[in-house]
């Protein structure tokens, strides 16, 4: 249900990007409460039924098992199979949401006045867009919804290919209400660098902060650009508030994490943290992506 839910979503936004006008942020805001609705069932999947109990026997010696009348507890394989195909319909269901919201994002982008942010928020969920011309932002940087972005000489070529279709340069932060990658764990896997000679650490590196996810996209024509190795940093601040547990003299270290949509994990690289706070830090990124802590 949540699926097909979400397709309705993701066409009417669809469709709101080809408006000439584009989509108020009135419009805007009641689609975005239906995202914010769906994550749900992606942060918080369906329950696997419990594996079948190991046979016991009765007091005449034979094996006691599910009434005949009931239906048969699921065997140790086919529960794995089970919340394989759970995860992979909350993978499918989540990839929906992220493209309606970009799509969002890109009729809302339509309608925006070039140089002034625009933010359409409904419950947690945010957006934060930015209409700019390929010569500004080659030349100076820019402020989007707390993400600073560093001139970017490069992009005049990027979108050379693009111009005689569209003239200007879209940018769209999201803060997500709840984790839309929950599907591939609740833990990092990835490569994440800890920082030497910390001594005795516990690291939050490994645990993904559920509610502090960020996503920022550069637009050309509502197509997502690739922006890797930067030469110049992107900087930004992720929740994160420091715990410190006296009674066994551990601190903990606070690491910026991104997903990997490659390799489908969390992970630290290309990332630095660039100055910390009691309740947040600062990270230092050579690309875009979706980022916690």
């Amino acid at each position: 249900v949540a699926e097909k839910a979400a397709s309705v979503v993701g066409d009417i936004a669809s469709a709101a990007e080809e408006l000439t006008d584009g989509l108020d942020t009135e419009t805007a805001s009641v689609l975005i409460g239906s995202v914010d609705t769906l994550l749900l069932s992606v942060a918080m999947p369906a329950p696997v039924p419990a594996p079948a109990p190991e046979p016991s026997e009765t007091g005449d010696g034979e094996a006691s098992g599910a009434d005949s009348t009931t239906e048969a507890p699921m065997s140790e394989e086919e529960l794995a199979a089970e919340e394989e195909q759970q995860k992979q319909q909350q993978k499918a269901l989540s990839a929906k949401l992220q493209s309606a919201t970009s799509s969002i994002g890109n009729a809302v982008l339509v309608a925006a006045p070039v140089g002034e942010p625009v933010t359409v928020s409904s419950g947690d969920l945010a957006l934060v867009v930015l209409k700019d011309t390929p010569e500004s932002m080659a030349a100076n940087p820019k402020q989007v919804g707390g993400f600073r972005i560093p001139p970017m000489p490069w992009i005049l070529g990027a979108v050379r290919r693009r111009l005689d279709e569209c003239t200007d340069i879209g940018m769209q932060h999201t803060k997500w209400p709840s984790n839309p990658f929950a599907y591939a764990g609740l833990t990092s896997t990835g490569n994440l660098s800890i920082p030497a000679g910390m001594g005795n650490v516990i690291t939050s590196c490994c645990d993904v902060d559920q509610s502090a996810v960020q996503s920022m996209d550069i637009k050309a024509c509502g197509k997502v650009l690739e922006v890797s190795d930067l030469d110049e940093n992107i900087t930004f601040n992720i929740s994160a508030p420091r715990r410190q547990n006296d009674t066994f003299n551990v601190t903990e270290v606070r690491v910026c994490q991104y997903f990997d949509l490659e390799a489908q994990e969390w992970t630290s690289r290309g990332c630095i943290v660039s100055a910390e706070y009691d309740d947040r830090i600062e990270c230092s990124c050579n690309h875009l992506s979706s980022f916690t802590a």
